[in-house]
């Protein structure tokens, strides 16, 4: 998505039209425009946390108690 909103703006597209296509702003195109490759290349997450996190060894134990079984395993074993 990054490259795609490089590529339309350096083929002349309106910046703001390829912001609202890709869901960018100006100023991340901007920055993806003239950050170069460099730019391009970077791999930011937002913070979103789970609730979850919190628990790491209950989870743990309680998968290792409990493994997840496939679909597949899970119907053959039902149908026994």
């Amino acid at each position: 998505m990054k490259i795609a909103a490089v590529l339309r703006t350096a083929l002349g597209a309106d910046r703001s039209l390829v912001t609202a296509m890709l869901g960018f702003t100006e100023t991340t195109v901007r920055t993806y425009r003239d950050g170069g490759i460099d730019a391009l290349k970077q791999f930011e997450v937002g913070g979103s946390t789970s609730p979850l996190d919190a628990y790491p060894d209950t989870l743990r134990a309680q998968f290792t108690q409990h493994p997840a079984a496939s679909l597949k395993k899970r119907n053959l074993e039902s149908q026994n």
